[in-house]
């Protein structure tokens, strides 16, 4: 079974994989694979992961990189987590 059936089978059943290649993982954001070398040699999207010979880049890693990016204005998202349920429930 190929690693594409693979993955279309997780998607069919509405599991997006959490280990991605580094051309998955650039797909993931929209970018070129030299955007998305780029991206990781900046900083702006996590280094990826070793899997035994294999480097794979976290999906969850990557959105929360991607959360932090500026606006297309140059602000920054909020910090606080108005709205956040989390941050409203008591122990």
């Amino acid at each position: 079974m190929s690693k594409t059936s693979d993955l279309e089978k997780l998607a069919r059943a509405g599991i997006q994989a959490r280990g991605l290649s580094r051309t998955l993982a650039a797909a993931y954001v929209n970018v070129s694979l030299p955007t998305f070398n780029a991206l990781v040699g900046q900083g702006l999207i996590p280094r990826p992961r070793a899997l035994l010979s294999r480097r794979v880049w976290d999906r969850l890693e990557i959105d929360a990189y991607f959360s932090r990016l500026p606006y297309d204005d140059g602000t920054l998202a909020s910090a606080s987590s108005e709205g956040d349920i989390w941050d409203q429930a008591s122990v």
